[in-house]
């Protein structure tokens, strides 16, 4: 019950290939340098990732220098090096990761996005404040935390606490006004990715007594001026309250960016092999270094 098998035939596909590769470009002639890195990182790496989710998630010792030697001669045939030069360096030089961050990394962003898994809140990233439960006090003032996005906070989740209450009501014609027409599309998308206007869809499909109408902003009507002012009056007090929410996508996909940038950045760190190639470069990052 492991991925051995997998793993092999991974690298039997990786072989042909890295065949195809080096008929359209050799080290010298062919297809130029960052068309083969685009080739790489388009076609043949997601092949390789087929399934990641499944087997990457938290790759062991032994995956990760697999992988090492699948990815290896790629990194050969796009940089044009000499067969000495290590992985570590040729990895740094043409701003590719170690494969199998690169495959963790996408297999924990299928698990949040696509499967809905919450991870392991252990593992000292950021992602681990992704969907947690939101509540607001009475008076419907509070703060969100600045990580999330304005579309997020003050639209989507002010809308869901306008629908929340009225929900109870006796079922006469209700009108909510909202002065934002992305939020009010997104709550009547049932295939939205976002988990609170997935909620907002539920609740207006099962009482259509309620209704969202949107209405243009800054245009003098009194309840759409009073939230506005009590938005800026949450935003500038400090010491008020934060209300957890789930992080936004565009957060959550750089923290994971910058997780896997800091575990490659130790590895560069510690790592015994192109130390010469360290002492030239010692930061890396994900463009070329010509």
């Amino acid at each position: 019950m492991n991925w051995n098998t997998h793993l092999k035939a991974q690298s039997t596909r990786a072989t042909r290939l890295y065949q195809d590769l080096l008929k359209i470009a050799e080290k010298s002639w062919g297809v130029p340098q960052n068309h083969r890195r685009a080739l790489y990182k388009t076609v043949i790496e997601r092949v390789l990732a087929h399934g990641a989710v499944a087997w990457c998630l938290e790759p062991t010792v032994r995956i990760a220098r697999k992988l090492s030697t699948i990815q290896r001669p790629f990194l050969l045939a796009i940089s044009g090096a000499y067969k000495t030069t290590s992985t570590a360096a040729l990895q740094l030089i043409l701003g590719i990761p170690p494969l199998h961050l690169e495959l963790q990394r996408e297999a924990r962003g299928t698990s949040l996005f696509r499967l809905r898994i919450r991870l392991s809140t252990n593992k000292g990233w950021a992602a681990s404040g992704f969907d947690r439960p939101s509540t607001l006090p009475a008076h419907g003032l509070t703060r969100l935390s600045l990580r999330n996005i304005v579309f997020q906070a003050a639209e989507i989740l002010a809308l869901l606490k306008a629908v929340e209450p009225v929900v109870a009501l006796p079922t006469q014609q209700l009108t909510i006004l909202v002065d934002n027409q992305a939020s009010s599309k997104s709550a009547a998308n049932p295939k939205s990715h976002n988990s609170i206007a997935r909620k907002i869809f539920k609740l207006l499909h099962s009482h259509y007594h309620i209704r969202v109408s949107w209405i243009k902003a800054h245009a003098g009507y009194i309840g759409n001026e009073e939230a506005d002012r009590l938005a800026k009056e949450a935003a500038e007090t400090e010491n008020f309250p934060e209300t957890p929410l789930e992080f936004p996508e565009s957060f959550i996909k750089t923290s994971l960016r910058q997780k896997m940038l800091a575990t490659w950045q130790m590895a560069w760190d510690d790592g015994d092999t192109g130390r010469l190639i360290f002492n030239i470069i010692p930061k890396l990052s994900l463009q070329p270094i010509n």
